[in-house]
């Protein structure tokens, strides 16, 4: 498929997510702010928060949320934090890690996804018209990545470099009018353009080891991945339209994994501690499938009919739900116990996030964020602060 098609398919099926999770909304009582699309858990009892502004990204702590400072003046698509109080940002201008205070741009491009396991060590990057692309997460760190800078220099340097050698050998005299002297010469530069070939393959090699590598085959063409998470050694990947597909620790091909969903329309897919990975759909409420399961099995706490936009896990076992028709769902111990809902915020939520302290998140579609810190049993809406 061209380029642009495959770029134009994907956008097409951002537009149609947008579409089914922005219709039917209720009204909104969380007063006037950003509409917010995605909360993600960072350490310290801390959130991030995105809203669909352009360098629309806030830190909440306690009772307030603020913009952070030094976030890069984009449209981001999706966040993902991981161990190390590291985040990184899919935009269309390119991959940002945020690290110890600091932003900084680890890879070039557009991207629609930024997808890592629970320990930070490899993660699947979507790329816009480009699919999946696998990589090694770690080397995605501020060490790594000043190492893979130098790398590059060393190898455009050594480029010049050959390149230099190269015009110097063609200027030299050869074959029987030459001296002696003149081809002791023209094997000197001979042997130092042999030695700037192997250090320059050498620090290519280094430069394109924190390349992500492509990892499409078995999905359909054009796939939007609404969301991946790591299950074992292999992952597991929702395609919105196309349903639910697995790729085994070879990485080699997905193949489909959809026995017991309801329906193809998948809109989340997360990896609780515990190993299982839960699925949330348009419509058709959530979905677990078990460590070693084949099978997804409905989670009965969470309504059959429920628009399921986001899932997130505490270390104790809690997880909270967002949904479209009845806001956030809350249970305290791994889905066997949901209370009923009530006292939560009223809206559209489209993000969750469980802090480290136990704290709960909602974030709501038509502006406003709101903060649990008894269980849910009460929330309380969260002041957004200026600088």
């Amino acid at each position: 498929m061209a380029l642009c098609t495959m770029k134009r398919t994907l956008l097409a099926g951002l537009l149609l997510v947008a579409g089914v999770l922005t219709s039917g909304v209720t009204e909104c009582r969380a007063g006037e702010g950003p509409r917010i699309t995605q909360l993600a858990a960072l350490d310290g009892g801390r959130v991030l928060v995105l809203t669909t502004e352009k360098g629309g990204v806030y830190l909440a702590q306690g009772q307030g949320w603020r913009r952070a400072g030094g976030a890069p003046e984009l449209f981001v698509h999706r966040a993902a934090a991981s161990r190390g109080g590291r985040v990184h940002m899919a935009t269309s201008q390119g991959l940002y890690v945020f690290r110890d205070g600091v932003w900084d741009k680890a890879a070039a491009g557009a991207f629609a996804g930024f997808f890592p396991d629970a320990d930070g060590a490899q993660a699947l990057l979507h790329f816009w018209g480009l699919g999946l692309h696998i990589l090694d997460a770690r080397g995605m760190t501020q060490e790594s990545l000043q190492l893979l800078r130098e790398a590059s220099a060393r190898e455009e340097a050594l480029a010049r470099e050959e390149e230099e050698l190269r015009r110097q050998m063609a200027l030299l005299p050869r074959g029987d009018a030459a001296t002696l002297d003149e081809k002791r010469a023209v094997m000197r530069v001979y042997q130092q353009w042999q030695d700037v070939q192997r250090r320059l393959e050498e620090a290519a090699g280094q430069a394109r080891a924190g390349e992500p590598r492509p990892v499409m085959e078995g999905l359909p063409d054009g796939a939007f991945v609404s969301g991946a998470a790591r299950r074992g050694d292999g992952w597991v990947a929702g395609v919105f339209g196309h349903g639910t597909f697995a790729l085994s620790a070879d990485r080699r091909r997905w193949e489909p994994l959809g026995h017991g969903l309801p329906g193809p329309w998948v809109l989340a897919v997360e990896a609780a501690p515990w190993g299982a990975v839960y699925a949330g759909l348009y419509g058709a409420g959530l979905h677990v499938l078990a460590p070693g399961a084949t099978v997804w099995e409905r989670v009965d706490g969470v309504p059959g009919d429920s628009t399921v936009q986001g899932v997130s896990f505490g270390r104790d076992g809690q997880v909270l739900v967002a949904t479209r028709e009845h806001g956030a769902l809350f249970s305290p111990d791994g889905g066997r116990t949901w209370p009923g809902p009530g006292g939560g915020p009223e809206g559209n939520v489209q993000g969750v996030a469980v802090g480290d302290d136990g704290s709960l998140w909602a974030g709501l579609w038509e502006g406003g964020l709101f903060v649990s810190t008894d269980g849910g049993t009460t929330w309380r809406p969260c002041e957004r602060l200026e600088y």
